[in-house]
C-alpha cells in the first residue's frame, strides 16, 4: 500500500491504472463532479470500454447531482457503454418511504481485482470544485492498495452495486480468496445501515483507549458523540499526546460552529487543536502510537458514525504510519494552534452560536 497525498498524485495514478486495465473497472464515489481532470477520467473510462473493458460507475444520487444532471456527460458515458448507476435514489415515490438522509459516502476504485484506490477524495478536481464556497482548495488523500485486501474492496463494491442491480456477470467475476498474504496487515471496515451500526465507532474507541504515546487525527468535520469526545479527553489526561487538525474554513458554517463548541473541554484536557489554513483539509486520517494508521471516507461526526455508508482502511504497520505522519506533519506546519488564551478571548456571541449549533449535532 502507498499513499497518494493530493489530487496531483491521485489523478495521474488513477488515469494510468485505467489505461492499463484489461478486464474490469469498478468505481464508487459519493461525488462525481465533471470538470478539469474528472473529464479526463471520464474520457479514459470511455476509451477502456472501447477496448473491451467492463466499466461500472456507481455514484451517490445526492452527492453526484453535478454528474447525474449533466446531460452531455451522462450521454457520453452511457452511449459509450459505461454502466452508470445512482446509489440510493431519492426520486418520487421512493422519497415517501425511504430515508433520504442516508447516503453512500464511500470513495473506491477497483481495477481488474488487482489494484484499488480508497480514501477521502471524491471524483472532483480541487482546482475547480466548489470554488464559490470560498474555502480554498480541497486537500485529500487516497491509498493505492494491492494484494489480498483488494479482494475485500472488490467484494464491497459488488455488494453496493447489487443493491441497485441484479448483475450476474459481476457475481461470476468475484475472484477466489488469495492464497499469498500481503506485506502489510490491512483491515477493511465497511460501515453503514447494512452493517452493525456500532462497528466503526467501536474500533475507533478501542484504538484510542489503547493508545499510550500519541494520537494525531485530521478530519474536515469534527462533531463527535459523547463517547468519542470522552475517549480523546481521557487519552490526553493519561499522558497521550493528542492532536486534532481541522480546516480553518469549511463549506458548512453550522458544522464549523458545532465543531468549535467542543474546543473548551478538549483544550482544558491538553488536547492540541490546530486549524489548517491552506484550504479545506478534507483528509480523514489518524495515526496512533506510530503503529496504526486510519484512512477512509468517514468524518468524526454523527452522520459518518451512525448514518452513512462509509469505508475505512486500517493499516497495522510502522512504515505506513511513518509515511502518514510525514503527511500529517505537513498539515500541522500549514496550520495555526488554538490555545486556551486565544480561544478564551472569543466574543460572547460566538460562544452562544457555537453552543446553539451543538444542539443540532445529532443531525449534522
Amino acid at each position: 500500500m502507498d499513499l497518494l497525498d493530493d489530487a496531483d498524485a491521485f489523478f495521474p495514478a488513477l488515469l494510468d491504472a485505467i489505461a492499463n486495465a484489461e478486464k474490469s473497472i469498478n468505481l464508487l464515489f459519493y461525488i462525481d463532479s465533471p470538470g478539469a481532470r474528472v473529464d479526463q477520467v471520464h474520457d479514459a473510462l470511455i476509451a477502456a470500454v472501447k477496448r473491451g473493458v467492463t466499466v461500472r460507475l456507481l455514484v451517490d444520487a445526492v452527492g453526484s447531482k453535478p454528474l447525474l444532471k449533466n446531460r452531455q456527460a451522462m450521454h457520453a458515458l452511457k452511449s459509450a457503454g459505461v454502466q452508470v448507476s445512482a446509489a440510493l435514489p431519492v426520486h418520487f415515490p421512493r422519497q415517501l418511504f425511504a430515508r433520504v438522509d442516508i447516503r453512500n459516502h464511500r470513495k473506491l476504485v477497483v481495477i481488474d481485482s488487482k489494484i484499488a484506490f480508497t480514501g477521502s477524495m471524491n471524483l472532483a478536481d480541487p482546482t475547480v470544485f466548489k470554488k464559490s464556497a470560498n474555502v480554498g482548495r480541497w486537500v485529500d488523500i487516497m491509498a493505492r492498495v494491492r494484494g489480498p485486501a483488494v479482494h475485500a474492496l472488490d467484494l464491497l463494491f459488488a455488494l453496493d452495486w447489487c443493491v441497485e442491480h441484479d448483475d450476474e456477470n459481476l457475481h461470476a467475476a468475484r475472484p477466489k480468496n488469495p492464497e499469498t498474504p500481503g506485506g502489510i496487515p490491512i483491515q477493511i471496515l465497511s460501515s453503514g445501515p447494512g452493517d452493525d451500526p456500532d462497528d466503526l465507532r467501536r474500533v475507533l474507541l478501542q484504538s484510542i483507549y489503547a493508545a499510550r504515546e500519541e494520537i494525531v487525527i485530521s478530519t474536515p468535520y469534527f462533531v463527535p458523540d459523547d463517547t468519542l469526545l470522552t475517549s480523546l479527553i481521557t487519552a490526553s489526561l493519561r499522558g497521550v499526546d493528542v492532536t486534532i487538525i481541522v480546516p480553518d474554513r469549511v463549506d458548512s458554517k453550522l458544522v464549523a460552529h458545532a465543531s468549535r463548541s467542543y474546543y473548551d473541554d478538549l483544550i482544558a484536557a491538553g488536547v492540541h487543536i490546530r486549524h489548517f489554513t491552506l484550504g479545506l483539509l478534507h483528509a480523514k486520517t489518524a495515526v496512533i502510537d506510530n503503529r496504526l494508521t486510519l484512512i477512509g471516507s468517514a468524518n468524526l461526526d454523527r452522520r459518518s458514525l451512525w448514518i452513512n455508508f462509509e469505508l475505512s482502511l486500517f493499516a497495522h504497520d510502522e512504515s505506513t504510519a511513518a509515511a502518514m505522519r510525514k503527511i500529517q506533519n505537513r498539515y500541522i506546519a500549514a496550520s495555526m494552534p488554538i490555545t486556551i488564551d486565544t480561544w478564551g478571548r472569543r466574543p460572547l456571541h460566538w460562544r452562544l452560536i457555537d453552543n446553539a449549533a451543538q444542539l443540532l449535532a445529532p443531525i449534522l
